[in-house]
């Protein structure tokens, strides 16, 4: 998509150079341009367009969707900036707004087929059907011929009705392939699932293969590098191993406020959908996936400058410092007012800072949600993630078992060295006994079994965008069918069954 500059009283080559820096992922580069001519053109919408679109591809939402809206307000009517903002507020999670600037650059220009493809992808993701197929008709009505993209949102809407063979012949039979890079991903990511689920797995994990090698060609994973996070787990794991029980002492920082429930584990076994469940307890508030944890680590390494092993000597004062980083953050998105007696802060891989969780806030609880780890790494490795350090391992099944073994190994430091408070809830026995999983989990909050808990589809479904991979899935009742799937990728796994069996058999699950 190019960006129009003829309207601009800007040098077009100049632009165009910030564009081609965009465009060739050299991000920094690019909005320290756009920032310098901004300070000569501060009223140019172009140049706050692509100042919003650099921001938004280097994660930072806040301020792109700040040059954005500056755009919009200085030339209301352009369909592209309507576009990128919409999109940059669908991934940032806020999808009612991103809606209606998706419903603007369609009034605008009828025929933009992309704008069309995300205002599906918002009211799929946020579970709104009947919407979706009238946008779909509509779209198909307003951009006659083959479009990979809105073929990509129909085979979404039949895979949410559950017609997958159908899903899997509308998108096979599409152009998907040389679309866009954006609807190339998601459409192998797709056909993954729907060959998964028609038990067609030789054909599912090739879909597999080529939606993560479409992934890591993106620029977004070729600016990741993907031993980042491993790094940050082999040090804190070396410094835990070190760690003698005198040198953990607990520290009171002068604070009665009550600690929160931390739901931690690895991505995909089982996080999103054990919290949706516990939201449709009266007395239980689910933060979702927010910063809370990377705050209080940014504040951890401020005040250590950077010693991950100060947190061993913290003083009292310290700790102090550390927790009103946290609440702050807490209560920035759900009001210190507003809290429940029970606050669950769920992000599966605040798993990796449970020791300084524990220092900072030591009272705090953790549900740890376990399954099989065959199945919980075949899951992170058929799946769709926003990539980031920690992700950009789950594009390759070595690195996907190599950070699941790195976790796991920190995990059991963690229990054998510090005092933590921890109920396991296996994912497999949410699904085949779900009251008396449902009861200790409750019995370990110190809740009273509530019958509401049962409709947690209809909690899923009133929810909006859930911003995880399993939005789709814990809006259907509890199913089987995921749990051992891995035995039928047993040829596909073979290489990183070493690794991954002893942990299941650490856990204690049958024998393989």
């Amino acid at each position: 998509m190019s960006i129009d500059t003829q309207q601009s009283a800007l040098n077009v080559e100049q632009v165009q150079g910030i564009f081609s820096l965009y465009s060739a992922g050299r991000f920094n580069e690019a909005l320290e341009n756009a920032n310098a001519l901004l300070r000569a053109y501060p009223d140019e919408g172009i140049l706050h367009n692509l100042a919003g679109l650099i921001n938004a591809a280097m994660l930072q939402y806040e301020p792109a969707i700040a040059s954005l809206r500056r755009a919009i307000e200085l030339k209301p009517d352009v369909a592209d900036t309507h576009y990128f903002l919409g999109n940059t507020l669908l991934q940032k999670g806020d999808a009612a707004e991103a809606l209606e600037h998706f419903e603007r650059a369609i009034e605008l220009r009828p025929d933009y087929v992309e704008a069309h493809s995300k205002l599906c992808e918002g009211l799929e993701r946020g579970n709104r059907l009947e919407e979706l197929e009238q946008a779909l008709a509509r779209a198909q009505q307003r951009c006659p011929g083959a479009h990979p993209a809105l073929a990509l949102r129909e085979a979404e809407l039949m895979k949410r009705k559950g017609d997958f063979e159908n899903a899997r012949a509308r998108l096979e039979g599409s152009a998907w392939q040389a679309a866009d890079d954006d609807t190339r991903e998601t459409a192998a990511y797709l056909l993954c699932d729907l060959c998964d689920r028609l038990d067609a797995t030789d054909q599912a994990f090739a879909y597999a293969e080529e939606a993560n090698r479409i992934t890591r060609a993106t620029l977004a994973a070729q600016r990741v590098d993907p031993d980042a996070y491993l790094r940050v787990i082999e040090g804190l794991t070396q410094s835990f191993t070190n760690l003698e029980a005198t040198e953990w002492q607990a520290v009171d920082a002068g604070d009665d406020r009550a600690d929160p429930v931390f739901l931690v584990g690895f991505p995909r076994s089982g996080t999103t959908l054990l919290d949706t469940i516990l939201q449709s307890h009266g007395s239980v508030q689910v933060l979702e996936e927010v910063a809370t944890v990377h705050r209080l680590e940014s504040e951890f390494l401020r005040i250590s400058g950077g010693d991950r092993d100060a947190v061993f000597g913290l003083d009292a004062a310290q700790v102090a410092a550390l927790r009103d980083a946290y609440f702050d953050e807490l209560d920035r998105h759900i009001g210190r007012d507003r809290q429940a007696s029970v606050i669950i802060d769920k992000l599966p891989l605040n798993i990796v800072q449970a020791g300084l969780i524990q220092r900072a806030l030591p009272r705090a609880r953790f549900l740890f949600a376990e399954r099989h780890p065959c199945d919980a790494v075949l899951s992170c490795y058929m799946r769709n993630f926003r990539i980031n350090e920690a992700m950009i391992n789950f594009t390759e099944l070595a690195s996907a078992a190599r950070l699941y073994d790195r976790v796991m190994t920190l995990w059991s430091l963690y229990r054998e060295k510090l005092p933590l408070a921890v109920h396991a809830v296996r994912y497999e026995s949410l699904i085949s006994d779900f009251e008396a999983t449902l009861g200790d989990c409750l019995a370990f909050l110190g809740l009273e079994w509530e019958e509401g808990i049962r409709n947690y589809v209809d909690t899923a479904k009133s929810r909006g965008q859930i911003g995880t991979p399993s939005y789709s899935q814990v809006t259907q009742d509890l199913y089987a069918e995921a749990s051992g799937r891995w035995t039928r990728y047993r040829d596909h796994l073979g290489a990183v069954l070493p690794e991954l069996l002893p942990w299941a058999e650490r856990m204690g699950y049958p024998g393989e």
